[in-house]
């Protein structure tokens, strides 16, 4: 279920600080054509959607192949909720059983007065794997 941009809901995945990885285990392998991430930008809460999510996937967890990237170039000043999806589609499918959304977080955020030296946030809502 896609949460609606309310970040109070209980229903993200959120941290504060550095890039992450979310790796999603499939169970068996299976092909994957095309993924998404949906992530929330509030700028104006310290939430901003990653700069950039790559993809990658595994038949193993040790070998790992680039499916493709999607970013979002934020326009300056954005503070409105915004839900953005990060899509990666592939021409031919490819045999997976482990995928794994790196988010990059954004290196340029503005500097707030009440919250300085505040990392921005991540708030991912859903992941997509077809």
């Amino acid at each position: 279920v896609l949460p609606d941009g309310d970040y109070h809901d209980g229903r993200w995945l959120a941290w504060e600080g550095p890039d992450a990885a979310v790796v999603v285990d499939l169970g068996e392998a299976v092909p994957v054509r095309e993924t998404a991430a949906v992530c929330l930008h509030a700028g104006g809460r310290l939430i901003y959607s990653p700069e950039e999510i790559a993809v990658s996937v595994s038949l193993d967890q040790t070998d790992w192949t680039p499916l493709g990237s999607a970013r979002w170039v934020l326009e300056p000043g954005v503070m409105a909720r915004v839900l953005r999806t990060y899509r990666v589609t592939v021409d031919q499918p490819v045999a997976a059983r482990y995928v794994r959304f790196e988010l990059l977080q954004r290196q340029h955020v503005p500097a707030w007065p009440w919250a300085p030296d505040s990392p921005p946030w991540i708030f991912l809502g859903q992941l997509i794997i077809k």
